[in-house]
């Protein structure tokens, strides 16, 4: 049997991020509480954990991710090189379809 060498906070924390990502208006703490099944204390030291970091931002009462998240996400977009490499690829297919052309990563596990 593998050894699960995860850490149960980072991933609760993860699916707790995952959640609020998910949620176009934001989510509000009784929901997420709710939906995850986190201990109430645990929930708010996390979210106030992440709030403080600038990881997630909470207007009125709705977490929402916070401009973190876009940074680091911009960061890892502007490191790829996948889109210079497919963009000959994506020309030629429009080329020949006469059609818009779209690239797109699947992302997760799910």
């Amino acid at each position: 049997m593998e050894k699960d060498y995860r850490i149960p906070v980072l991933v609760r924390s993860m699916t707790i991020i995952d959640c609020i990502s998910n949620e176009n208006k934001g989510i509000g703490f009784v929901e997420l509480q709710s939906r995850l099944g986190v201990p109430k204390t645990t929930l708010f030291r996390i979210l106030h954990t992440l709030e403080r970091e600038d990881w997630i931002e909470r207007t009125q009462d709705r977490y929402h991710l916070g401009y973190k998240m876009i940074h680091y996400g911009m960061v890892t977009l502007s490191r790829r090189n996948l889109r210079n490499v497919a963009m000959p690829f994506l020309r030629q297919l429009m080329e020949e379809t006469g059609e818009n052309a779209h690239l797109a990563v699947l992302s997760g596990k799910k």
